[in-house]
């Protein structure tokens, strides 16, 4: 039950993002908790629901958090993209919330950066470091889909078919996990369950095969 009655008299209502982690707001009546359940599962559904909290984030704001959490980059690496970020990145981006960013203004950038000389791998550097919010990312996946005359589908469809077919192929699902930004393998197990049987069949193939194959 994603609404229900806190020990407060509280209505609690709660949705859990694709990467499993939940999002729950408290309401004074069952029917605003209903009504922000609703508002929050019809963009989720669609594919481009962002919480509000993180479309407010500068592009500054998220490069602070993304090199403090990137603990496993070399030295050299974490300098390099230090000075991308410096030089680049934040002077032209820095103030700029994520949820303005969009697919194409980065792209004329990093043209206009390779238009100016600087190195490729300078740029490659600096285009990393750059975010694209979602929804205006998923605008131009849309618009890419229709020129194309395909039926739109979202881009979670795309992240779920990637999923189902990494497992299906024996990639371990902790690696799937990590892959899909899980915070527990078992969200993993649970929504590609369907996906077990097919591992299960080639699991036995495999130990047949070394069981029996011939010497």
């Amino acid at each position: 039950m994603s609404v229900e009655r806190r020990p407060n008299r509280k209505w609690r209502a709660r949705v859990r993002e694709a990467s499993g982690k939940e999002i729950a707001r408290h309401f004074d009546r069952k029917s605003d908790a209903e009504r922000w359940e609703a508002s929050v599962k019809a963009p989720m559904a669609r594919g481009d629901w962002i919480d509000p909290a993180r479309s407010r984030v500068t592009v500054g704001a998220w490069a602070a958090q993304w090199m403090a959490a990137e603990v496993q980059l070399k030295p050299t690496t974490r300098a390099r993209y230090e000075l991308a970020l410096r030089r680049q990145v934040l002077p032209m981006w820095g103030e700029i919330p994520l949820s303005a960013v969009s697919h194409a203004e980065v792209a004329a950038w990093v043209q206009r950066l390779t238009a100016s000389g600087l190195a490729p791998a300078t740029v490659r550097y600096a285009h990393v470091g750059t975010p694209i919010h979602p929804r205006n990312d998923y605008r131009s996946f849309r618009e890419i889909i229709r020129q194309a005359g395909l039926r739109q589908v979202r881009l979670h469809d795309l992240r779920h078919t990637a999923a189902s077919v990494l497992l299906a192929q024996g990639v371990p699902a902790r690696v799937v996990m990590e892959i899909l930004g899980h915070s527990q393998i078992s969200v993993t197990l649970n929504i590609y369950a369907h996906v077990a049987p097919e591992i299960a069949r080639k699991a036995a193939a495999r130990l047949e095969g070394a069981l029996w194959s011939s010497e």
